[in-house]
């Protein structure tokens, strides 16, 4: 089907300005041309479907998510939740989380750790097109040492050959993407987020593993000294990346600048439901989120904790945006608010934030020469918005096309058969499981 959006403004997802009255022109899956509406000639039989008071931009990319999380505001009930629920009650979720991206105008998202594999059926069946979903690029459990990050997910290894054996097991259930955890993290009751958990040359060990089977490695890390070892070994993806140690250059934001400039690795800055509640935009915050957003800033003000990101940034050093759905607090459904917080955090416009979460994001799964940006010859993942109130925010979520299909209509979810059944309003979902 060829299709015509009539776009009132247009974010392409490049960092540039928005531009006003747009044509997009859609050919099955892929963007044909975008041109000013003025200059559109459109044959006979298109579809012009019209958005001239609307908000497009890219389908946003989330990568860093736990599709088998379930956002609760304890840690030990998340690890709980997943240590007694049944594959078929963990496949149940995940794919609750999915329809809720969709409705978020998230079209793709990286699950960068689950238990059991789950996730690979999940990808599986949204790729088949029995159920409604992103497009999904999984990890499966993460690499992590004995009692270290993550370890009741079932993928410790601590010898180098344990380390290129779990790269080795992980690959043969036809993940996507290694994910190793580098340093210790909060969400592991006795792990400890200042220190590594992992020695450069190990990390290099599973770089090696992970490339040779053609895979991209993306590293959690919490403080600068893993930092320093993942830039090392050449991991592709720093996630988190919090700059910060005991030590005075490990502060120092200009130390990770010097370390990245000339590296192949990126970074992936996860502002998730705890930074999104320090935005102002939830005045009615309950007590524990309000009291942990607090204690986990460091100055109290989300526009003073970035500084290491504002460096890289002012340096032209590409950041990806993530939002970490699924650890506590942060919703799948409610992505634009972590490009809300971005703009707060890093004093950036608009179409940055959006371009963050999107080009970039692309560019940081090694899939940027398909998705990220609305123009010729990319896959049509494109969101289209109600006009929002100020220049802070895209607005709701109208319609979402996947891969070219409308896939939310109406802010509804439309099944994968469509024609057949039509949409399907999902509003009350998570309350109702």
């Amino acid at each position: 089907m060829r299709r015509v959006l009539k776009c009132g403004t247009l974010y392409d997802g490049s960092g540039d300005a928005p531009r006003q009255d747009q044509a997009v022109f859609v050919s099955g899956e892929i963007v044909e041309k975008v041109v000013p509406w003025k200059d559109a000639k459109i044959d006979d039989g298109v579809m012009v479907v019209d958005y001239s008071d609307q908000v497009v931009a890219p389908g946003f990319i989330d990568a860093h998510v736990h599709l088998l999380f379930t956002c609760q505001e304890d840690h030990d009930v998340t690890r709980a939740t997943l240590e007694t629920s049944s594959r078929e009650e963990l496949m149940a979720v995940a794919l609750r989380n999915c329809a809720d991206s969709l409705l978020g105008g998230v079209t793709t998202v990286r699950d960068l750790g689950d238990i059991g594999y789950v996730t690979v059926t999940v990808r599986n069946l949204v790729n088949k097109g029995i159920m409604p979903g992103p497009s999904i690029f999984v990890a499966g459990p993460p690499i992590t040492t004995t009692a270290g990050h993550l370890h009741f997910c079932g993928n410790s290894a601590d010898t180098l050959d344990e380390i290129r054996k779990a790269v080795r097991r992980s690959c043969e259930q036809e993940v996507d993407v290694i994910k190793v955890m580098a340093s210790g993290g909060n969400a592991t009751r006795g792990s400890n987020p200042m220190m590594p958990q992992y020695e450069v040359e190990e990390l290099r060990a599973l770089v090696n593993e992970a490339h040779r089977l053609k895979r991209r490695v993306a590293a959690h890390t919490q403080e600068a000294k893993s930092i320093r070892r993942c830039i090392a070994a050449g991991v592709d993806t720093i996630e988190h990346c919090n700059w910060r140690g005991l030590a005075p250059e490990d502060n120092d934001p200009q130390q990770l600048v010097d370390l990245l400039k000339d590296s192949q690795t990126m970074v992936t800055l996860t502002l998730a439901g705890i930074h999104r509640a320090l935005t102002g935009m939830h005045p009615m915050l309950s007590e524990v989120v309000a009291n942990s957003s607090k204690t986990i800033s460091p100055t109290g003000k989300l526009a003073q904790d970035f500084a290491w990101t504002k460096a890289l940034i002012k340096n032209k050093i590409d950041v990806a945006l993530a939002s970490d759905a699924g650890a506590r607090f942060t919703s799948f459904r409610d992505f634009n608010e972590s490009v809300e917080a971005a703009i707060v955090a890093l004093d950036i416009k608009l179409e940055q934030a959006i371009s963050m979460a999107t080009r970039v994001a692309a560019k940081a799964l090694g899939i940027s020469e398909k998705v990220g940006t609305i123009q010729t010859g990319m896959q049509a993942d494109i969101n289209v918005f109600e006009k929002p109130d100020s220049g802070r925010s895209l607005g709701k979520i109208k319609d979402v096309y996947r891969k070219g299909s409308r896939v939310v209509a109406d802010a509804n979810l439309v099944l994968p058969a469509e024609e057949a059944f039509g949409t399907l309003n999902i509003s009350t979902m998570q309350e109702d499981l």
